[in-house]
């Protein structure tokens, strides 16, 4: 059993797993564009050369609560496209505030 280790910031996901001599950073947004209307998440948003996109975090200041949005970057990230990691043979340390609120703790818990 192999352990992924993941630091969720606001900015960027650094995430990585225990015998990996490296760790990988995701921005954690997502963005629409404003012609298409094509979703992009994480690293899709780094590779795409795009203008006029709209950013959406889920993150509010410093505190997780766009549930829906982090959802989606976690798929990418926990996903084939990131880091190809299988959920049921991985243990998970993820990192959170310091003086997190208990209702965002027991959330990101779920």
């Amino acid at each position: 059993m192999r352990t992924l280790v993941l630091d969720n910031g606001s900015h960027a996901i650094k995430c990585g797993f225990s015998d990996d001599d490296v760790a990988r950073a995701v921005p954690n947004t997502i963005a629409r564009s404003r012609r298409t209307r094509q979703v992009y998440v994480g690293d899709e948003i780094d590779s795409s050369m795009l203008t006029g996109l709209y950013y959406r975090s889920p993150f509010e200041r410093g505190y997780l609560v766009g549930w829906d949005a982090e959802a989606l970057v976690w798929d990418r990230v926990l996903g084939g496209s990131v880091l190809g990691c299988a959920p049921p043979d991985t243990d998970l340390v993820l990192s959170e505030p310091v003086f997190n609120f208990r209702q965002l703790q027991r959330t990101t818990d779920e």
